[in-house]
């Protein structure tokens, strides 16, 4: 890893910034105005000494061949845009979802397609012990269409709605909410395994743009059904995934958060529960493979899921 630069004072600083040390980074550009946040995080002192402070935002493009940029999806086609013209940078990892709707999504990932810099963007569920079981499951298993139905099952209780902020993860149509933000994750990982299709998809609002809770049913060609619930304002905290068949039922992962790991506390004490995938991904970032396929999909599988979600609501309507 050469010379990185990063957007982004939250998850920015305290995710990638750490992910990106841990990884390789040996030195890491960040705008100036950063510097309070930096040093009111005691977590990330002992990475002081790889960063390069700059003094403005056209200084830190001018200086680095790699971006991480973790702002809010409403800041990022702009963004791009901009950092299209520097020949300079040829590496950029972006954060999910990668703007606000999926329209303004593949207009941005079609852009990229054309730039031919390499891009990452930040779907993480795939290097987590039960994402990598079920890739192996579903490439070993046989019958898995016919007889299995698999279950991915997040229950949780936003941050926004643990501590009553109004930030922009609460509101749908700021990229937030139960399925733009938290379901895309899953959205992203059923996309690389080869689903294609919407069966049903239904969402929960408690206001006009606060959607807490989106559940959807997929299929794919040779994959078992499956069916995803994302309730952001559960009572309880859980993570289930799991295969039924018949009388059978296969347990997965069954844990509070999908971002458990076992060896986390022991090697990042302080640090955020996603750095160890964080790491991974960020390993990512110079390989040759583009995944403009597998991102693409991602899109069209989400667009798919809103519009069978907003024709689930017209008809109810009817009914009533």
């Amino acid at each position: 890893m050469n010379n990185i630069g990063i957007l982004g004072s939250g998850f920015g600083l305290y995710g990638y910034l750490p992910a990106l040390i841990e990884a390789g980074g040996k030195k890491i550009f960040l705008p100036g105005r950063y510097k309070d946040k930096f040093s009111a995080r005691y977590e990330l002192q002992e990475y002081a000494d790889y960063i390069q402070w700059v003094f403005n935002d056209r200084a830190l493009y001018e200086s680095i061949d790699s971006i991480v940029i973790a702002l809010p999806p409403s800041y990022q086609p702009d963004l791009v845009k901009i950092l299209l013209h520097f020949n300079n940078i040829k590496y950029l990892l972006l954060e999910k979802p990668l703007a606000v709707s999926p329209d303004k999504s593949s207009q941005l990932i079609d852009e990229l397609v054309q730039s031919n810099k390499i891009i990452r963007i930040g779907y993480n569920f795939r290097f987590t012990s039960w994402g990598t079981a079920i890739f192996e499951h579903l490439n070993t298993s046989t019958n898995t269409a016919s007889n299995n139905r698999l279950n991915i099952s997040w229950n949780f209780i936003a941050p926004h709605y643990l501590n009553n902020a109004i930030v922009w993860k609460r509101f749908n149509s700021l990229g937030g909410g139960a399925l733009r933000f938290y379901g895309i994750h899953l959205i992203a990982l059923l996309a690389e395994l080869g689903y294609t299709e919407i069966r049903s998809s239904k969402n929960t609002f408690v206001d006009s743009d606060e959607l807490v809770k989106w559940e959807g049913t997929f299929s794919g060609a040779n994959l078992p059904i499956c069916d995803v619930k994302v309730d952001s304002k559960a009572e309880i905290n859980q993570f289930l995934v799991s295969e039924s068949s018949n009388s059978n039922k296969t347990i997965f992962f069954d844990n509070p958060t999908p971002f458990y790991h076992k060896e986390h506390s022991k090697a990042f004490s302080g640090q955020d529960n996603r750095l160890p995938y964080l790491i991974d991904l960020c390993r990512t970032m110079y390989k040759p493979e583009k995944s403009y396929h597998w991102y693409k999909n991602t899109i069209e599988l989400w667009r798919l899921a809103e519009e069978v979600a907003a024709l689930d609501k017209r008809s109810n309507l009817m009914l009533h």
